[in-house]
């Protein structure tokens, strides 16, 4: 699908998520957020060193440790570069007089 169409969209969330209340207004609920999204080219990576190397940095990134990966690793997995070339982003913060709902139920 990448070699016919290499254009992608990413979108990257926080971690601080929250709904508003508005109390009885239904039009005064809001939420608390922040992402960044993008506009950006895919490729999948061939070189054993520039997938090893993308391994590495997703691995440091998500873990905060250093991890050396064989050829068989590297070699069991695809890994897509994404060079990104145009982004936004947005950032609604908590207010003080903000009332946090609690998380839905299932």
């Amino acid at each position: 699908m990448i070699q016919a169409n290499s254009h992608v969209f990413i979108e990257i969330d926080g971690s601080d998520e929250a709904l508003v209340s508005g109390g009885d207004i239904p039009c005064k609920y809001s939420s608390v957020y922040s992402s960044v999204m993008g506009r950006g080219e895919a490729t999948y990576l061939e070189r054993i060193d520039e997938k090893a190397h993308g391994l590495q940095v997703l691995m440091k990134h998500q873990t905060g440790r250093e991890f050396t990966f064989t050829e068989a690793m590297v070699n069991s997995v695809g890994v897509v570069q994404i060079k990104v070339v145009d982004y936004t982003a947005k950032r609604r913060r908590q207010l003080e007089q903000d009332i946090i709902m609690p998380p839905l139920t299932k």
